[in-house]
């Protein structure tokens, strides 16, 4: 009978979170009690402090609630001896996780002292305004409850700190990213060859290091290069074969390192890897897949739609094991769930995963298999006891907390002192701490010891094949991990696969996953040291029959391979006298989509990027202009004038038009562009089409009218979330300019609450005073009037309570699921994205009469004013659930069947000649 009492497990859990609570609050608590220690609050520490150092003494600042980021710790000063001599103050830091210091040091990439702690010199400086200005720049790689810095003076002096304080490093990224995209452009000069790939493949993986994930990362690659030209990135340049040697197929290969781009510490970290893609794939016409392994990587390549459809990627890190439980944080869930309505293909190794990602993402969703692979050439291993005397283990690996390591060198010392001897075989060539929260401070030193102490044979640079062939000559292999982790791990180890396909006697734990493996008559499996000294003294054992040879079956390259080309890669289609497309802008965000699928397809496209008013690199257009058969000139700004006056004989240009072009400030491209050198205008919407033709006198017969597509399958999973309460929960996309009436969708916020209606208002998007151009002299007026709309808020607690703002981001799915009515209260609009997203969401529309809503909507969807939407809002929530659902489904089905992406994909095509009609998304559904 359950009687509601948490499982032993939960305490335990409990205990362990609660006694990490208390260290942290314990260690912040005797840091600042110390009355040299300064308090502060907040990533920025507000405004900083001012402070003094005795001579030859030091002053400690804390900063308490720093999210992960870039961040640069600055110090300002007067102190001439400081600018002079560079080392006369350092700066020494500590985080509020347990690590050591040589981790936190890694992490912040900052020096390590001989003192043990990571440390910055502070003195020297930059002088301006008679003060100096030091800055350190660091990088948090997760959030921390607090950072310590403690100001060390080797002056014999007081020294007087004018103020010192972190901030974010807002530009560190946009500064990487700009000097990588000089680069990209280089590289394409030296590098011709990289014009013929057809995959790109990252991960936030070593190929130096043997591990399982290395090992993964060499059998993707293979996987990958055995169906066409790959191009890799590798985190840090290769300077090892133990993993190198053993990818396949190496002449279909391209690589890309650290070395080739010049980054900062010689590694290619995610947002590096993400935006040279990004770039290399503006120029790279053949790029069909783009494999991703880890969270944030995928992340980031999911910010916009320039691979939609051609993403693979592959998760394992969204979730951490703590105290003995699987924990799925909100940031990481919010993630998860971005990525897998966005992602072309989702790879997992098991099915456990598939089945979280699923649930943390609340839609029903079909991931790939891709199994850990093995070798074709594995060799085989008989299995059971081969020496005399010491019965041998091996273990090949990294050694890492959670690893059994520890459990190996432990239990096999127990044994010797109850006469059962072994000797241990040791392949590692990385031996640390861990990382993150699984970081335990002084593991690696104390493994290090007990391998010293037990006498065992440790070996640091053997490849693949050696750690294999090492492994063959034992009786067992050690692939024991403690129940923490396989009974929490939705993972299989990789090391496990490889060694039960090669027969060998693989030493592990009995978990779920490991029995659906191996099977339940599985002879080596063990819980503890006691079952390890039963099995060690019993009678010698043998593999089930078969199970080895099921196992290669399963996993082996070449299975694996054919099954992710099959389901995944695709076939490149050889199209003779296919065109050639360059897309030319200054923003592709409506139409990334198109041009993905399009190279999902195996057609060749080109990216000709543009600055709004003006070219941004017309070496690099004239060049692309030389390739293409047809041009496309996304908005009909400065791309399409320079291209009507340029345009190449046999060239074909069309040139897509949305709002801003009819525009006062936009006008005079229409009006410079060469109509004679234009094949086609399309227009996303009538009355667009019907005021240029006036404006800019162009033939009927050369335009097309082509709506913006809608992309249906990134919401269907979200009409099931819509909210059955009493509450009424508004949303509006996007407040700026000041057409969009922010101030009518408050209006109708307020009038709900009169009547005594629970209300929300969830403002999606940037908020105007926190963009730069709307500090232009000419947008007084337009913050004058956001300020008057922010100051009805604050004046009535209830709008205050009732209104939240969330910044612009890729997530806009998940941010439909609590919204019920969505709003578009704007006094013009061409198409209106926001509203028809959130009908694919299931969310009610509230359309005010703008010109045109009733050509691109339901008329019956509009309304004239604030009574009208209130009646519409009183009469949805008269509806039961069900009708309520029937309404949505109907509104859903109208849009899809107008602007659905197959459709309007198809018309682009047509229209561009392009030859071969899109294909529908790739992902699958339950």
């Amino acid at each position: 009978m359950n009687l509601g009492f948490p499982s032993p497990r939960k305490i335990r859990n409990w205990i362990s979170q609660l006694l990490d609570q208390y260290r942290r609050r314990q260690s912040a608590k005797n840091r600042y009690a110390d009355k040299k220690t300064i308090r502060l609050f907040g990533k920025a520490g507000h405004r900083g402090t001012a402070l003094s150092i005795e001579p030859l003494g030091s002053r400690e600042v804390f900063f308490e609630s720093v999210p992960e980021g870039d961040y640069k710790l600055l110090i300002t000063h007067q102190e001439k001896m400081l600018h002079k001599d560079r080392k006369a103050l350092t700066a020494n830091f500590s985080t509020s996780d347990l690590e050591s210091g040589e981790q936190v040091a890694s992490e912040l990439r900052l020096l390590f002292s001989a003192q043990g702690e990571p440390f910055s010199y502070i003195g020297g400086g930059r002088l301006a305004k008679g003060q100096f200005t030091q800055i350190t720049k660091i990088r948090i790689a997760s959030e921390r409850d607090w950072i310590a810095v403690r100001l060390d003076s080797k002056l014999d002096r007081y020294v007087n700190i004018d103020n010192i304080r972190f901030t974010p490093d807002v530009i560190n990224l946009k500064r990487r990213q700009s000097n990588i995209a000089q680069y990209v452009v280089k590289l394409l000069e030296s590098r011709d060859d990289l014009f013929e790939a057809e995959f790109i493949l990252y991960a936030d993986i070593n190929f130096n290091v043997v591990d399982g994930s290395s090992v993964w990362l060499s059998s993707m690659l293979s996987a990958l290069a055995s169906v066409g030209k790959t191009l890799v990135f590798s985190k840090q340049d290769i300077h090892s074969d133990v993993i190198w040697s053993n990818v396949k197929n190496q002449e279909n290969i391209l690589v890309l390192s650290p070395k080739d781009f010049r980054v900062d510490d010689q590694i290619a970290t995610p947002e590096v890897a993400i935006a040279l893609i990004k770039q290399l794939d503006e120029f790279l016409p053949n790029v069909r897949r783009v494999v991703i392994r880890g969270l944030n990587a995928a992340s980031m390549l999911c910010e916009d739609r320039q691979f939609r459809g051609r993403s693979a990627i592959y998760l394992t890190d969204f979730y951490e094991i703590e105290g003995g439980e699987l924990v799925v944080d909100e940031k990481a869930a919010k993630t998860v769930t971005t990525i897998a309505s966005q992602a072309g293909y989702l790879l997992s190794q098991t099915s456990a995963l598939s089945q979280k990602i699923s649930d943390v993402s609340g839609l029903q969703i079909d991931c790939h298999r891709f199994p850990p692979p093995i070798p074709d050439d594995l060799p085989v291993i008989l299995s059971g006891v081969k020496s005399i005397g010491p019965v041998k283990i091996g273990y090949a690996g990294k050694i890492t907390p959670l690893w059994g390591v520890d459990q190996m060198l432990d239990w096999t010392e127990e044994l010797a002192q109850d006469g059962v001897r072994c000797e241990l075989h040791i392949v590692a060539n990385r031996i640390s701490d861990g990382v993150g929260k699984k970081n335990v401070p002084g593991f690696g030193q104390s493994i290090r010891s007990k391998i010293e102490r037990s006498s065992s044979s440790h070996y640091g640079d053997f490849n693949r094949e050696a750690a294999m062939g090492k492994m063959a000559e034992m009786d067992f292999v050690w692939c024991y991990r403690p129940p923490d982790l396989e009974e929490n791990t939705l993972e299989v180890s990789t090391k496990l696969i490889e060694m039960v396909g090669a027969g060998a006697a693989c030493l592990c734990f009995p978990s779920d996953i490991n029995r659906r493996l191996l099977g339940e008559d599985y002879p080596y499996f063990i819980k503890d040291v006691d079952d390890l000294r039963r099995l060690l003294k019993s009678q010698s054992k043998s593999l089930p029959k078969g199970l080895s040879e099921r196992i290669r079956s399963d996993h082996s390259l070449e299975i694996v391979s054919d099954r992710l080309a099959k389901s995944v890669l695709g076939k490149r289609v050889t199209r003779e006298n296919a065109p050639t497309l360059v897309v030319a802008g200054h923003d592709f965000k409506f139409v990334d989509p198109y041009v993905s699928n399009l190279k999902a397809n195996g057609h060749r496209v080109f990216r000709d990027t543009w600055e709004w008013g003006g070219p941004k690199d017309l070496d690099s257009t004239r060049s692309l202009q030389a390739e293409a058969d047809v041009i496309l000139c996304e908005w009909g700004l400065a791309n399409a004038v320079w291209h009507s006056e340029n345009k190449r004989e046999g060239t074909k240009l069309f040139v897509r038009i949305h709002l801003q072009e009819i525009d006062e400030r936009a006008s005079k491209f229409g009006y410079k562009m060469n109509q004679d050198a234009v094949d086609g205008y399309i227009f996303v919407e009538e009355g667009v089409r019907r005021t240029a033709i006036e404006m800019f006198d162009i033939p009927w017969e050369k335009t097309h009218l082509i709506p913006n597509f809608l992309l249906d399958d990134e919401y269907q999973d979200n009409a099931h979330t819509k909210h059955n309460d009493e509450i009424v929960r508004l949303g509006m996309v996007g407040i700026i300019p000041q057409r969009k009436r922010f101030d009518l969708a408050v209006e109708l916020l307020a009038r709900l609450i009169d009547d005594g209606k629970e209300s929300s208002l969830a403002i999606k998007g940037p908020r105007p005073e926190h963009l730069d151009f709307m500090r232009a002299p000419e947008r007084a007026l337009e913050l004058e009037y956001y300020q008057e709309v922010y100051d009805r808020i604050a004046a009535d607690p209830r709008l205050t309570d009732a209104v939240s703002f969330e910044p612009w981001g890729n997530d806009v799915s998940s941010w439909y699921r609590n919204v019920d009515f969505i709003l578009s209260p704007s006094d013009f609009e061409s198409f209106h994205y926001a509203v028809a997203d959130g009908i694919l969401s299931g969310c009610t529309p509230l359309i005010w009469s703008w010109e045109g809503a009733d050509e691109v909507y339901d008329p019956n969807w509009i309304i004239g004013d604030t009574d009208e939407a209130l009646a519409q809002i009183e009469k949805t929530r008269s509806l039961s659930q069900s009708e309520r659902l029937k309404k949505a489904a109907q509104k859903r089905e109208l849009l899809t069947e107008r602007y659905s992406y197959t459709k309007v994909f198809d018309s682009l095509s047509r229209v561009l000649g392009i030859e071969g009609g899109p294909r529908r998304s790739p992902r699958s559904r339950c």
